[in-house]
């Protein structure tokens, strides 16, 4: 339903962007432009959310440590840092990296700059991003991972927000046989995402 209705939505908002062009009053069309651009940003973030659901990528084998520094080198006030060179791992790679970008689009947005490292301990993998935000409430940290969910009390959200990049995140961590978790640090917010070294891919997703 969530799909249908967005796909749907798609064609009046780009016909109604269309005819705000004709509307005389400058002000005016400039608002109504900027309202249908958020509606437009809304429809596109519930369509990608719910075709995550249905989506198979095939798993190839990347050097995780070289994907995640090149996704830092996407944002200003990024850093990086590894306990290794490189490090082999079969993943849907399409959607390990957006996961990680989503959580380093909400560190930047959010915290200014952050901090995001890479180490194998053990039989996990543990990818930390360190913000130096204003952190989340404690009784919301599970709380934010849910969809829509949009803590305008702790951490301010940009027009057009619609609460889904955590959830996002954690549905392609999940489906790779990982966790996620978000821990203030006093100050900032710091996710963790762990996964297992040999990983397991739900046969639904």
């Amino acid at each position: 339903m969530l799909a249908a209705i967005s796909h749907d939505l798609r064609t009046p908002i780009t016909s109604l962007r269309l005819n705000t062009e004709f509307v005389e009053d400058e002000e005016l069309r400039e608002k109504m432009i900027s309202i249908l651009g958020d509606m437009q940003v809304m429809v596109e973030a519930c369509l990608s959310f719910s075709q995550q659901e249905v989506t198979e990528e095939d798993t190839r084998v990347i050097d995780l440590v070289q994907t995640l520094e090149d996704l830092t080198d996407d944002f200003a006030g990024i850093g990086f840092s590894s306990d290794t060179p490189s490090y082999d791992y079969s993943c849907r790679s399409v959607s390990i990296k957006r996961a990680i970008r989503n959580l380093l689009e909400n560190a930047v947005k959010y915290g200014g700059e952050a901090q995001m490292r890479f180490e194998k301990a053990n039989e996990q993998i543990i990818i930390t991003i360190q913000d130096q935000g204003q952190g989340i409430p404690e009784e919301k940290l599970q709380e934010v991972f849910e969809p829509f969910v949009r803590l305008e009390e702790a951490r301010n959200t940009q027009s057009g927000s619609v609460g889904l990049g955590l959830a996002i995140a954690r549905t392609i961590i999940h489906k790779h046989g990982g966790s996620i978790e978000a821990v203030n640090t006093y100050p900032g917010l710091r996710m963790m995402v762990q996964l297992p070294v040999l990983k397991s891919i739900s046969p639904d997703g």
